[in-house]
């Protein structure tokens, strides 16, 4: 399913549905609002591939085909503190692909993906803890970061896990309610700048979200362009448990008690010092933890 929003600084926005996208006015950083608006621009952006705001002023990460039909991406706008994904934005564009649904956070925090793996830096433990725990099983599909280190994390078997600590009440009733349905949330992306505001696409291709009113028109008609998953047989659910859970059951994160808490940050070092075995030496160069996909079985 082809779409993203991003919520960026200074109540700004950019939410696309394959070739089609809107975007907040008089709000964007100004080389970004060019590419946009400007068709005559020899880099003027046609096909959105991955746009991203941080959570400092005028910081964003960008993918995309231009009007000329280019491939391009454009990383010198995030500054030091992303240094990492920068060298995996790099690294994606070298072996002909570009990363996808990249996400900021709290804290110098990021999530990106590309065909070759995923990259992150300074995610919420819990989040980072049950995405190491079941990477070879499953791949997270969307990561969305919010406030206060909260976090919703969906993964391609239709496992949904979540940590909103009540800062965005209305999606986590629609996460809890669409539990056994077969047609739950596949795309969620959480305001890190304003609790409770959030956008999420359902497997049916339908959204919903909570928005400035100003913003709906626009990201309607955005929204309407998304198709729907193929229709498959609904996995079996059971009532939400802990983290081991049916996977397609959503899982509340719980937050650790201090020992335990001291016990994940260990863990959460040693992955960063690079203890995770098999990764080749080109994800060491473009900053750890850089995840590969894993291979498929052969037929």
């Amino acid at each position: 399913m082809d779409c993203q929003f991003s919520f960026g600084p200074d109540r700004s926005y950019f939410c696309s549905a394959g070739s089609v996208y809107a975007w907040s006015e008089n709000s964007l950083p100004p080389v970004l609002a060019r590419l946009l608006e400007d068709s005559t621009h020899p880099q003027a952006l046609n096909i959105p591939y991955d746009v991203s705001f941080s959570m400092e002023s005028g910081s964003y990460a960008l993918c995309w085909k231009t009007k000329r039909g280019e491939d391009r991406y454009e990383d010198g706008c995030l500054g030091p503190s992303y240094a990492r994904l920068a060298r995996f934005m790099k690294a994606a564009a070298a072996s002909g692909g570009h990363t996808t649904r990249t996400v900021f956070g709290p804290n110098a925090s990021f999530f990106s993906m590309s065909p070759s793996g995923f990259c992150w830096q300074n995610l919420p433990s819990e989040l980072e803890h049950d995405m190491q725990g079941c990477i070879k099983l499953r791949r997270p599909t969307c990561v969305a970061l919010g406030v206060e280190g909260t976090f919703v994390v969906i993964y391609s078997d239709g496992k949904t896990a979540f940590d909103l600590r009540g800062q965005y009440p209305l999606l986590q009733k629609i996460i809890m309610e669409r539990a056994s349905a077969k047609r739950g949330l596949v795309y969620v992306a959480l305001n890190p700048f304003v609790a409770g505001e959030y956008y999420g696409v359902y497997g049916d291709g339908k959204s919903t979200w909570c928005l400035l009113p100003t913003w709906s028109q626009d990201v309607a008609t955005v929204s309407l362009q998304i198709k729907g998953l193929p229709v498959d047989p609904a996995p079996a659910t059971v009532a939400p448990t802990p983290v081991s859970a049916s996977a397609a059951t959503p899982v509340s994160i719980q937050h650790p008690q201090p020992a335990q808490a001291a016990a994940a940050n260990g863990s959460t070092n040693k992955w960063k010092e690079g203890a995770v075995l098999g990764l080749k030496a080109t994800a060491f160069l473009m900053g750890m933890p850089v995840v590969p996909l894993p291979k498929k079985a052969k037929t």
